[in-house]
């Protein structure tokens, strides 16, 4: 999006209102004071809409996490978040949306056949799915592939790395956009405060998006979000600029010590900082020609990690 400005948030929060640890006034709280500029609170089959703890500064995205009870025999599970959409989604929506504290019911099954009528239905109210950290919950890519209308897609989820070392899906990512499926990324924190901040198992604060929008507000918030118009970090540079012109890639962030653009095929194009030398703080380069998309990552000394949404271009059918 050109114009307008970046602004820090989570999508992926837990409180007492299902298994996290913190009430939903101290998690909206502790962001804030953190400088984060939005939040989802998403709790397990509850709905929430804290607009009240709206400030000039802060604001609270409605959401829930819908997830069927584990399956006995069936590691698989299936998480998705349902967060407001844009202004356009929820005024156009052929059913009326959630309530403050609508609980969900669901069985244990984890099947298409019954969890896609409970996608299409979130939908219908407005709201944009994302599928949660897939290598914790064992999907594998063409079990995403079997969904329809899903946005986005957990690429790093903060929780899962630090408690299971599951919390890292880029390789699904990118086997799903390899089939053509396209689908935003997203880096989230999956709060739910199990133990203290001075521990080795603190989850908070560790994943996040940068929405490029208009403004603080819960229309251009989300029309940032819907159009693709952020980037996922955990932990490292910023991305100040991404773009395609003239058959080249170009990339602007924050000091960093690698950068790597990626596509469709195994050719990658990197740019990486001599060691004791200057930090890139941008890479241009050309396109192969066969490119179905491209995105990019970039890392900062210490090996913290951020990464672009994919550019779709004009490529010969996979």
């Amino acid at each position: 999006m050109r114009g307008g400005k970046f602004y820090k948030g989570n999508l992926h929060t837990h409180t007492t209102r299902s298994d996290g640890r913190h009430s939903p006034e101290d998690a909206a709280r502790e962001y804030r004071e953190r400088g984060y500029d939005f939040l989802a609170i998403t709790d397990h089959n509850v709905y929430s809409d804290f607009n009240d703890f709206n400030r000039d500064d802060f604001l609270m995205l409605p959401g829930m996490e819908m997830n069927a009870p584990p399956q006995a025999g069936n590691d698989t599970e299936y998480h998705f978040l349902a967060i407001s959409g844009t202004r356009e989604m929820r005024e156009n929506a052929a059913l009326p949306p959630y309530s403050h504290d609508f609980r969900l019911e669901m069985e244990p099954l984890h099947t298409a056949a019954y969890l896609q009528p409970i996608i299409d239905d979130a939908v219908m109210r407005g709201y944009w799915i994302t599928l949660n950290h897939p290598y914790w919950s064992r999907v594998e890519y063409d079990q995403v592939l079997a969904f329809r209308n899903i946005s986005a897609l957990e690429v790093f989820n903060f929780c899962s790395s630090v408690l299971e070392n599951t919390g890292e899906s880029y390789q699904c990512w990118d086997a799903v956009l390899r089939n053509g499926v396209r689908m935003l990324g997203t880096s989230v924190d999956d709060a739910h405060h199990f133990f203290p901040e001075n521990s080795g198992g603190y989850d908070a604060f560790g994943g996040w998006v940068m929405a490029k929008a208009k403004s603080l507000s819960l229309d251009d918030i989300t029309a940032a979000l819907v159009s693709g118009s952020f980037y996922g970090c955990a932990g490292g540079p910023e991305i100040y600029d991404f773009y395609v012109d003239g058959g080249n890639v170009h990339l602007y962030c924050s000091p960093a010590a690698r950068v790597y653009f990626g596509g469709r095929a195994r050719h990658m194009r990197w740019k990486l900082a001599d060691p004791g030398g200057a930090l890139l703080t941008e890479f241009v380069s050309p396109l192969l020609g066969d490119e179905l998309y491209v995105r990019a990552e970039c890392f900062d000394e210490r090996g913290g990690k951020s990464f672009t949404n994919p550019i779709w271009l004009d490529a010969p059918d996979i």
